[in-house]
């Protein structure tokens, strides 16, 4: 498998020995407000659902960036797509969409940070007065490398 990342490249190595193939967990998040024109509807009021995402999607990075050993075991975070209705400059977005692709070597780690992920999610929703569901889409465990085969390509 060909590295996908900067890693090995930022090390200058040309070759790398791969000690896991992380687990994966893909979220899809709906968020529903309600939809008004952008002049007369009060900020007080408002239930701007890209608002409540972009603050969602902040709170998904930073719960990533900063979970107890997240770099050591590999925990990323991806909102890879994003979607608003209905999409116009002069309306308050009553509707939104995002996928959450959360990845990491270690199992139990990944899913507690899954289920930190949702909690903030509806925390949130709940703050901004929208509503949320979310969906999981796809989840697979980790693969660990066995030791043995791993230390005899190491150098």
């Amino acid at each position: 498998h060909i590295e996908q990342g900067p890693v090995l490249q930022s090390l200058n190595q040309p070759v790398g020995v791969v000690s896991a193939i992380s687990g994966q967990t893909r979220l899809y998040v709906q968020v529903d407000g309600f939809s008004g024109h952008a002049g007369t509807v009060p900020m007080d009021q408002r239930q701007d659902t890209i608002a409540a995402s972009a603050e969602m999607i902040y709170g998904i990075e930073q719960r990533c960036k900063d979970f107890p050993l997240s770099r050591e075991n590999m925990l990323v975070c991806t909102v890879g797509e994003f979607n608003v209705f209905p999409g116009a400059s002069n309306v308050i977005p009553g509707f939104s969409n995002f996928s959450v692709d959360i990845r990491c070597k270690d199992d139990a780690m990944r899913e507690e940070v899954v289920d930190l992920i949702q909690v903030g999610l509806r925390d949130i929703a709940e703050k901004r007065r929208v509503a949320c569901e979310i969906e999981t889409k796809h989840s697979a465990e980790s693969c660990q490398s066995s030791p043995i085969f791993t230390e005899s390509l190491q150098m």
